[in-house]
């Protein structure tokens, strides 16, 4: 799916690349795991290191970014309009290209741990987190979307292969731009960046 809404009133872009599926189809077991596969989409690709990703972020002069929620895990980025091809090839390398290892795992374990703790300390947080268990017993919603300390601590890379073949797929895929963008360059990226997808 692409949806384009070209504003020419602008002098930038923002370009989302959405998977849907998040915590909402995800098995109970490894509760988390979308997550946790979108911290390490920032890891490494096959042509940069994390410090060179980060340094083309910077030099792209706006935003990249990811989340993960109910429904979805997205990577966008907004950079000026001039940048839009660098920006575009950028996040089809995060989806498509990302490696990571057992090091990597285990950082980033790590770091979800800590998010996990400070959620658990935050009382808004906490309140939330409580409401969906009384909304949602019986769903998996009523877990939070970065897992629990359990579910994370079992992930292995064999789960998140799994899970990678699960959200890329064509079905899943929502390519999503606004701002001072061509349409058809938007669907012409997303045709021969995506196109190539298994259906789902």
């Amino acid at each position: 799916t692409v949806l384009v809404d070209p504003d020419p009133r602008f002098s930038s872009t923002t370009l989302a690349v959405c998977l849907l599926g998040g915590l909402s189809d995800e098995h109970e077991r490894v509760v988390g795991i979308s997550h946790l596969f979108e911290h390490l989409l920032f890891k490494q690709t096959k042509k940069r290191d994390a410090r060179q990703l980060a340094a083309i972020m910077d030099e792209l002069g706006g935003e990249v970014n990811a989340f993960t929620d109910f429904d979805s895990l997205c990577v966008y980025g907004s950079t000026p309009k001039s940048q839009f091809h660098e920006l575009a090839d950028l996040l089809r390398e995060i989806l498509l290209e990302h490696q990571f290892g057992e090091s990597e795992l285990a950082l980033e374990k790590d770091i979800v741990r800590q998010e996990i703790l400070e959620a658990n300390d935050s009382p808004s947080d906490a309140t939330y987190q409580c409401l969906n268990r009384t909304l949602w017993p019986n769903s998996i919603l009523r877990f939070p979307v970065f897992g629990t300390l359990e579910s994370v601590q079992r992930i292995s890379l064999g789960d998140l292969g799994v899970r990678k073949n699960q959200l890329l797929v064509g079905r899943r895929c929502v390519v999503a731009c606004c701002g001072a963008v061509d349409a058809d360059a938007v669907i012409r990226y997303a045709e021969s960046s995506f196109g190539h997808l298994p259906r789902g």
